[in-house]
């Protein structure tokens, strides 16, 4: 069973809660619950997009080396 906060077909969590610090918990609940945790690209550098296909951000232009 795989466990994940964002994915491809919903907007992304930042967009709907606007809360860096609800993600992080998130995130590492799902990396401490029962079974696979799925990370989707972006998370790590906080993009907040909102309904497809808004919430397939590229990565490389817009990529902030210090988050």
């Amino acid at each position: 069973m795989g466990i994940f906060v964002d994915n491809h077909d919903n907007p992304r969590f930042l967009n709907l809660w606007g809360n860096l610090k609800q993600l992080k918990g998130a995130t590492a609940f799902s990396m401490i619950y029962r079974g696979i945790p799925i990370f989707y690209y972006g998370d790590e550098q906080g993009f907040n997009g909102a309904t497809d296909p808004y919430c397939r951000e590229p990565l490389w232009t817009k990529m902030n080396k210090d988050s």
